[in-house]
């Protein structure tokens, strides 16, 4: 991005001051995040829940991506089962009270983390959506202990019912986190300390967009934020020729991305998956794989 504007400052001969307090808008879309999850190779991660239910993104929901495949071998768990730290609460599906939460089981996870090393946390509970306030309190308890380190809370990031998609889309939220964190930091203080007076807006994976502090508070959102661009400007190119139905390829260095747009409008899905594990948010229909 950095050499990108340099060379654009220097094809319009302005100084890379002048050419930054010249513009009104940024707007960055970006793969690293969902490069990260593609790839697998993002931070060593955690997830603290409800004792008894650390095998949720194991199970699934149940059924096989391929459900009359004989041979098919049950994806890889996100995070391995000795990360998947249990703790002593329950609610109901009321939000009454079964189990007070167990702070002693709370600080006994804290010790796996430290000891483990572990870069990021997820915090999933049974019945957060009814009443957050144990896994507040447990992401406040990280907070405290673990002050460097990232941790969502599925009641920030996803509070609807079925908790293997909220489960999963907050250990997404959490994976992708520290990553663009650094990138979109980094990025916004260059163009703001080079005479960019406005903030740096960033493609979220809904086709709209947001400042960097918004993302990073929902940071599952950075997902397929790149790709979500190309039904927009697949768009923007066909109606010059009069067409309303496409399909857009977007194929960079390490993603190949593909979404269709039917009678002039992007379709927006809930299913989304990025290999398999479902994203859970409203998103443009881009289906990508790993493969630039």
């Amino acid at each position: 991005i950095i050499k990108g504007v340099n060379a654009i400052a220097e094809q319009n001969q302005m100084t890379l001051k002048d050419f930054l307090a010249k513009l009104d808008l940024f707007v960055h879309g970006q793969t690293i995040a969902t490069n990260t999850v593609i790839q697998r190779n993002g931070p060593k991660t955690a997830l603290l829940c409800t004792e008894g239910f650390r095998d949720v993104i194991h199970f699934r929901d149940g059924f096989k991506p391929q459900r009359y495949n004989i041979q098919l071998q049950p994806p890889k768990d996100f995070i391995p089962r000795y990360l998947r730290l249990p703790i002593v609460e329950r609610l109901n599906y009321k939000g009454d009270i079964i189990k007070p939460l167990d702070e002693k089981s709370v600080m006994q996870a804290v010790a796996v983390l430290k000891k483990e090393k572990v870069e990021a946390v997820a915090v999933s509970f049974l019945w957060s959506i009814v009443d957050a306030s144990h896994e507040q309190k447990v992401k406040q308890i990280i907070k405290n202990e673990l002050p460097d380190i990232p941790v969502v809370a599925s009641s920030d990031a996803l509070p609807i019912l079925r908790e293997w998609e909220r489960t999963t889309c907050t250990i997404l939220s959490a994976y992708v986190l520290p990553g663009i964190s650094k990138y979109m930091v980094e990025l916004e203080d260059w163009l703001q300390s080079n005479g960019f007076r406005h903030p740096l807006l960033v493609m979220q994976l809904n086709g709209g967009t947001s400042t960097v502090a918004k993302l990073l508070e929902k940071s599952i959102n950075s997902i397929a934020s790149g790709p979500a661009a190309a039904p927009m400007a697949g768009l923007f190119a066909s109606k010059r020729m009069d067409v309303d139905d496409v399909i857009t390829v977007d194929m960079g260095g390490t993603s190949f991305d593909v979404s269709l747009v039917t009678k002039g409008v992007p379709s927006l899905t809930r299913d989304l998956k990025i290999h398999e594990n479902p994203v859970g948010v409203a998103a443009v229909d881009v289906h990508s794989i790993g493969a630039g």
